[in-house]
């Protein structure tokens, strides 16, 4: 039964930062789009810190045109 617990929690803290890592990757497609830090933070339902957080170190693009694929 305890390992059943250890690989329930395994999986649990798998998904969790799988739940994280496309947070962060809808963010920066967001930011990348022309979103800002403000409208991320409201589209997420999380604070403006932590959409600052995911953001560090990012610029965008000035020439990259929105309408162009990625």
């Amino acid at each position: 039964m305890k390992e059943n617990n250890k690989e329930l929690d395994r999986i649990r803290k798998t998904v969790d930062e799988i739940k994280t890592l496309l947070r962060q990757s809808i963010a920066i497609e967001l930011y990348l789009s022309g979103a800002t830090q403000d409208e991320i933070a409201q589209n997420l339902k999380t604070s403006k810190t932590t959409v600052n957080q995911m953001l560090k170190g990012m610029k965008k693009d000035k020439t990259k045109l929105k309408d162009e694929p990625i």
